[in-house]
This record gives C-alpha cells, structure tokens and sequence, in this order.
C-alpha cells in the first residue's frame, strides 16, 4: 500500500482534508462506495482506504462524524476532498502542516514504567533447599562437591 500526498487546512468551523491519488483504480461494482474506505474510528481519526493507497492520519483536534463520509474528487487533479465539521468551533487545530505528527500516534509517557512484583514462595522443602544452593557462589558449591566425593 502506498501513502498518498495529502494536505490539511481548515476555517473556522470545517477542517478540510485532500489526498491526491493520481493512480486510483474505481471498481466497476454496483457498490456506492466505489472500492474507497472512509472512516473516523474516533473523533481525532482519519482513515482512508482507496487501492493502492491507505492513509491513517491522527488529527490535532476533535471533528464531527456523521456517518457518511462526504467528498468530491477532482478528476482533474487526481484528488479527493473530505470536509469535517469541527467539535467546536473557531479551535484553531496546530501543526497541520507536520505531516509525521499526523500519521504518527503521540505516545503519552506513563508515570510509572516499572511494575513491582512479590515474591513468591514455595512451600516444598526440597525446591527451598535447590534455592539456597543457587545463592550460594559456584565455587562454594564446587568445594562442597568435592568434599562429598
């Protein structure tokens, strides 16, 4: 799948999204959707599917779906055209022009990276005995084997 050149721009109340796909193949097929798959898994998500292309774009801000998507495309520049309503209105949406900030997911840095485990013990006495040995250094224990022989 290829990434296709896209570009973002928005007003005050619609955020504009155009993908140039100068080598789409329309499928001859009684679907409305003519083989393109459009799609806001969530209200910061964009999702297009159309062969050869695929482009999954993580948006600044939070736009409306209405569950049909609405686009135009431009025969003459190879383009699509998908409009959004946003969230709320007059937000201005920051960096739309940061092409790998849109494609890539923002990883949110956790506050505690390291999980503490407990001990667990055992209650066999003869596992208890291999456990000690296992602490004790190597040429301890190769000095008791001596010892025993």
């Amino acid at each position: 799948m290829l990434i296709p050149r896209f570009s973002l721009s928005q007003t005050a109340t619609h955020l504009s999204i155009t993908i140039r796909c100068p080598y789409v193949k329309f499928s001859s097929s009684n679907d409305d959707s003519n083989g393109i798959e459009v799609d806001l898994p969530s209200s910061n998500e964009f999702y297009f599917a159309c062969k050869p292309y695929y482009l999954h774009l993580y948006l600044p801000g939070r736009v409306i779906d209405k569950g049909v998507p609405e686009y135009k495309y431009d025969i003459d520049t190879s383009s699509f055209c998908f409009n959004y309503e946003k969230e709320i209105a007059n937000e201005h949406f920051q960096d739309l022009d940061m092409i790998t900030k849109l494609l890539n997911k923002e990883n949110k840095i956790s506050s505690n990276k390291i999980e503490e485990i407990d001990k667990v013990s055992n209650n066999d006495d003869d596992e208890d005995d291999d456990d000690d040995d296992e602490d004790e250094p190597l040429w301890n224990q190769m000095r008791q084997l001596e010892i025993d022989v």
